[in-house]
């Protein structure tokens, strides 16, 4: 089968490990998979197989429309001529209503949905893409069966196929390190926790910081917690936090982290922890 996934993330995007773990689980499968992302203009990247970038622009709102257009003219005339057979759409953008023209040349669309809208600043956006893509999407596939019945009871899609497919993470990669000396090292007096992930306000960080603020001395000091993907602008309010807290020695803050590596920080780790939005 000949696929068309499109993103506008950027090869310097954190975020795209999703995609091309993806992309690559599928061509493993057999499959012929062309990930579409997106390249500001200013920017030099090299060609690499089975990747196409297309050109935007740095700049907040124009980036999107400029993006947007291509996909709206461009891109139905580029899968019809190659003879895709799907397209998939990732539904962490908010993209589906430029796809309209694709339903033109009958090419089936089916949108990857990671996660519901919870991002106040982009919740309208997403939720109106979201409610069109139910008139626009062919299929949707998505994360766990929890998320398709939020997806079926949230945006009606009833009758629309969700199939599921979940982590993008190949445990061969695990694998391959578990005979290594891991970096950091376990400490066996100390009980170790992970965040590994994205900064989202929605996502408790703060909270989960706070707690270990809370403990007695004695347990303080047996507890470490890594939390790794931090950004630099959060990395220093979450330093302050710590400060405040006098807890700079049972947190410690790391900005993104290669994905080769997070095995090694999951084997120096007792528990991995997912703070979850509040409403949740």
């Amino acid at each position: 089968m000949k696929i068309y996934w499109v993103t506008k993330l950027t090869e310097k995007d954190a975020f795209k490990t999703t995609q091309l773990g993806l992309s690559t689980a599928l061509r493993d499968r057999g499959h012929d998979v062309t990930l579409f992302m997106a390249k500001n203009l200013s920017e030099k990247t090299d060609i690499q197989s089975g990747i196409r970038l297309l050109p935007t622009i740095n700049y907040p709102i124009v980036s999107g429309l400029i993006y947007g257009l291509i996909l709206l003219f461009y891109f139905p005339f580029c899968a019809r001529k190659n003879n895709v057979d799907v397209v998939l759409v990732d539904g962490g953008s908010l993209w589906s209503p430029f796809f309209v023209t694709l339903k033109l040349f009958g090419i089936p669309l089916i949108l990857d949905v990671r996660d519901t809208p919870i991002d106040e600043e982009h919740k309208l956006l997403k939720d109106i893409s979201l409610h069109l893509s139910r008139y626009l999407m062919d299929g949707f596939t998505t994360i766990s069966p929890e998320l398709s019945e939020i997806l079926n009871k949230k945006y009606h899609l009833h009758d629309k196929k969700i199939g599921i497919w979940s982590s993008a993470v190949s445990t061969q990669m695990f694998l391959e390190y578990h005979q290594t000396n891991a970096l950091p090292k376990k400490d066996a007096d100390l009980f170790v926790l992970i965040y590994h992930g994205t900064y989202a306000p929605t996502r408790g960080i703060e909270n989960l910081v706070r707690s270990i603020g809370e403990l007695t001395d004695p347990l303080k000091n047996t507890i470490k917690l890594f939390l790794i993907g931090m950004p630099p602008h959060k990395t220093k309010d979450l330093t302050v936090l710590c400060e405040q807290l006098k807890i700079t020695k049972q947190v410690e803050i790391l900005p993104l982290v290669d994905n080769n590596k997070i095995p090694l920080y999951i084997q120096a780790s007792d528990v991995g922890v997912i703070p979850l939005p509040p409403d949740k």
